[in-house]
Protein backbone atom coordinates (compact mmCIF):
# COMPACT_ATOMS: atom_id res chain seq x y z
CA UNK A 1 0.00 0.00 0.00
CA UNK A 2 0.84 3.76 -0.84
CA UNK A 3 1.90 6.11 2.07
CA UNK A 4 -0.75 8.58 0.98
CA UNK A 5 -4.15 7.61 1.49
CA UNK A 6 -7.68 9.12 -0.32
CA UNK A 7 -11.12 7.76 1.75
CA UNK A 8 -14.19 8.88 -0.09
CA UNK A 9 -17.31 8.09 1.77
CA UNK A 10 -19.81 8.07 -0.72
CA UNK A 11 -23.64 7.36 -0.96
CA UNK A 12 -26.68 8.99 -1.93
CA UNK A 13 -27.79 11.49 0.18
CA UNK A 14 -29.58 10.80 3.84
CA UNK A 15 -27.63 7.67 4.29
CA UNK A 16 -24.74 9.00 6.98
CA UNK A 17 -21.85 9.67 5.02
CA UNK A 18 -20.96 12.80 6.33
CA UNK A 19 -21.62 11.23 10.41
CA UNK A 20 -19.06 8.11 8.68
CA UNK A 21 -16.51 10.27 7.68
CA UNK A 22 -16.19 12.29 10.38
CA UNK A 23 -16.06 9.54 13.11
CA UNK A 24 -13.00 7.60 10.52
CA UNK A 25 -11.66 11.05 9.93
CA UNK A 26 -11.25 11.49 13.96
CA UNK A 27 -9.98 8.05 14.06
CA UNK A 28 -7.12 8.22 11.74
CA UNK A 29 -6.05 11.70 12.65
CA UNK A 30 -6.58 13.00 9.14
CA UNK A 31 -8.38 16.10 8.07
CA UNK A 32 -12.13 15.45 6.45
CA UNK A 33 -13.34 17.28 3.62
CA UNK A 34 -17.44 17.76 3.41
CA UNK A 35 -19.06 18.81 0.17
CA UNK A 36 -21.84 20.41 1.95
CA UNK A 37 -20.19 22.38 4.35
CA UNK A 38 -18.15 23.97 1.26
CA UNK A 39 -21.56 24.41 -0.59
CA UNK A 40 -22.86 26.15 3.13
CA UNK A 41 -20.10 28.59 2.54
CA UNK A 42 -21.01 29.46 -0.87
CA UNK A 43 -24.68 29.72 0.57
CA UNK A 44 -23.49 31.99 3.16
CA UNK A 45 -21.30 34.71 0.84
CA UNK A 46 -23.16 34.50 -2.21
CA UNK A 47 -26.98 33.95 -0.96
CA UNK A 48 -29.49 31.49 -1.45
CA UNK A 49 -31.88 30.59 -4.32
CA UNK A 50 -34.18 28.27 -6.53
CA UNK A 51 -32.93 25.02 -8.09
CA UNK A 52 -30.55 26.38 -10.54
CA UNK A 53 -28.58 28.82 -8.44
CA UNK A 54 -28.35 25.66 -5.94
CA UNK A 55 -27.05 23.57 -9.17
CA UNK A 56 -24.81 26.42 -9.75
CA UNK A 57 -23.11 26.45 -6.48
CA UNK A 58 -23.20 23.16 -6.39
CA UNK A 59 -20.86 22.72 -9.37
CA UNK A 60 -18.76 25.53 -7.89
CA UNK A 61 -18.59 23.41 -4.54
CA UNK A 62 -17.34 20.54 -6.59
CA UNK A 63 -14.92 22.67 -8.53
CA UNK A 64 -13.02 24.14 -5.25
CA UNK A 65 -13.71 20.41 -3.64
CA UNK A 66 -11.04 18.95 -6.09
CA UNK A 67 -9.27 21.74 -6.18
CA UNK A 68 -8.70 21.22 -2.40
CA UNK A 69 -8.27 17.54 -3.00
CA UNK A 70 -5.56 17.93 -5.72
CA UNK A 71 -3.54 20.92 -3.08
CA UNK A 72 -4.11 17.64 -0.20
CA UNK A 73 -2.49 14.82 -2.74
CA UNK A 74 0.35 17.58 -4.03
CA UNK A 75 1.17 17.31 -0.05
CA UNK A 76 0.85 13.95 0.21
CA UNK A 77 -1.60 14.13 2.85
CA UNK A 78 -3.85 11.82 3.45
CA UNK A 79 -7.64 12.74 4.00
CA UNK A 80 -11.31 11.58 4.37
CA UNK A 81 -13.46 13.45 1.57
CA UNK A 82 -17.11 13.16 1.27
CA UNK A 83 -20.05 13.38 -0.78
CA UNK A 84 -22.46 11.67 -3.35
CA UNK A 85 -20.42 11.04 -6.19
CA UNK A 86 -22.03 11.27 -9.50
CA UNK A 87 -20.07 7.86 -10.79
CA UNK A 88 -19.76 8.90 -14.19
CA UNK A 89 -17.76 13.00 -13.50
CA UNK A 90 -16.53 10.93 -10.62
CA UNK A 91 -14.51 8.24 -12.30
CA UNK A 92 -13.21 10.18 -14.96
CA UNK A 93 -11.54 12.79 -12.15
CA UNK A 94 -9.98 10.74 -9.88
CA UNK A 95 -8.69 8.52 -12.66
CA UNK A 96 -7.13 11.39 -13.62
CA UNK A 97 -5.60 12.42 -9.78
CA UNK A 98 -4.12 8.42 -10.10
CA UNK A 99 -2.49 8.98 -12.79
CA UNK A 100 -0.74 12.21 -11.83
CA UNK A 101 -0.34 11.53 -7.87
CA UNK A 102 0.53 8.43 -5.88
CA UNK A 103 -1.70 6.81 -3.23
CA UNK A 104 -4.25 4.32 -2.47
CA UNK A 105 -7.89 5.43 -3.23
CA UNK A 106 -10.68 3.73 -0.68
CA UNK A 107 -13.90 3.92 -0.85
CA UNK A 108 -17.20 3.78 1.84
CA UNK A 109 -20.22 3.13 0.24
CA UNK A 110 -23.35 4.24 2.36
CA UNK A 111 -26.15 2.48 1.37
CA UNK A 112 -29.84 2.00 3.26
CA UNK A 113 -33.87 0.78 2.29
CA UNK A 114 -35.07 3.60 0.56
CA UNK A 115 -37.94 3.94 2.67
CA UNK A 116 -35.77 4.91 5.61
CA UNK A 117 -33.23 6.84 3.21
CA UNK A 118 -36.34 9.19 1.90
CA UNK A 119 -37.66 9.59 5.56
CA UNK A 120 -33.90 10.95 6.92
CA UNK A 121 -34.03 13.20 3.86
CA UNK A 122 -37.14 14.70 4.29
CA UNK A 123 -37.01 14.74 8.09
CA UNK A 124 -33.92 16.46 8.42
CA UNK A 125 -35.01 19.14 6.10
CA UNK A 126 -37.80 20.01 8.44
CA UNK A 127 -35.75 19.83 11.78
CA UNK A 128 -34.62 23.16 10.62
CA UNK A 129 -30.85 22.10 11.29
CA UNK A 130 -30.12 21.86 7.76
CA UNK A 131 -28.93 24.96 5.51
CA UNK A 132 -31.90 26.51 3.72
CA UNK A 133 -29.84 26.52 0.64
CA UNK A 134 -29.75 22.74 0.08
CA UNK A 135 -33.21 23.94 -1.13
CA UNK A 136 -33.76 19.69 0.16
CA UNK A 137 -38.02 20.16 -0.43
CA UNK A 138 -37.58 20.80 -3.52
CA UNK A 139 -35.47 17.38 -4.35
CA UNK A 140 -37.79 14.78 -2.61
CA UNK A 141 -38.69 13.02 -5.63
CA UNK A 142 -35.37 12.88 -7.29
CA UNK A 143 -34.08 9.26 -6.90
CA UNK A 144 -30.39 10.42 -7.23
CA UNK A 145 -29.76 7.05 -9.82
CA UNK A 146 -26.80 8.62 -10.44
CA UNK A 147 -25.11 8.16 -7.42
CA UNK A 148 -23.46 4.85 -7.05
CA UNK A 149 -19.29 3.18 -5.90
CA UNK A 150 -17.00 4.62 -8.10
CA UNK A 151 -15.26 1.63 -9.93
CA UNK A 152 -11.74 3.05 -9.81
CA UNK A 153 -11.09 2.73 -6.07
CA UNK A 154 -8.59 0.22 -4.67
CA UNK A 155 -10.64 -1.16 -2.08
CA UNK A 156 -14.50 -0.70 -1.71
CA UNK A 157 -16.40 -0.80 1.44
CA UNK A 158 -20.08 -1.06 1.79
CA UNK A 159 -21.82 -0.30 4.77
CA UNK A 160 -25.31 -0.89 5.88
CA UNK A 161 -26.30 2.39 7.65
CA UNK A 162 -30.62 0.98 8.19
CA UNK A 163 -29.10 1.44 11.87
CA UNK A 164 -26.15 3.38 13.08
CA UNK A 165 -26.29 1.72 15.76
CA UNK A 166 -24.86 -1.71 13.94
CA UNK A 167 -22.16 0.51 12.03
CA UNK A 168 -19.08 -0.28 13.39
CA UNK A 169 -16.76 2.40 12.88
CA UNK A 170 -13.24 0.35 14.31
CA UNK A 171 -14.62 -2.61 11.74
CA UNK A 172 -14.84 -0.46 8.62
CA UNK A 173 -11.13 0.84 9.11
CA UNK A 174 -9.85 -2.74 9.77
CA UNK A 175 -11.05 -4.06 6.58
CA UNK A 176 -10.00 -1.21 4.90
CA UNK A 177 -6.97 -1.22 5.65
CA UNK A 178 -6.79 -5.01 6.03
Amino acid sequence: MKETFVLLVNGKPATGKTTIAKKIAGKLSVPCLCRDELKELLFDDLGTGDREWFRKLGKASFDLMYFIVESLLRGKQSFVVETAFSVKLANEKWRFLLAKYPFNLLQVFCETREDIRQKRFISRNKSGERHLGHVDHLNYKISFSDVSPIDCSDKLIRVNTDDFDKVKINKIIDNLFA
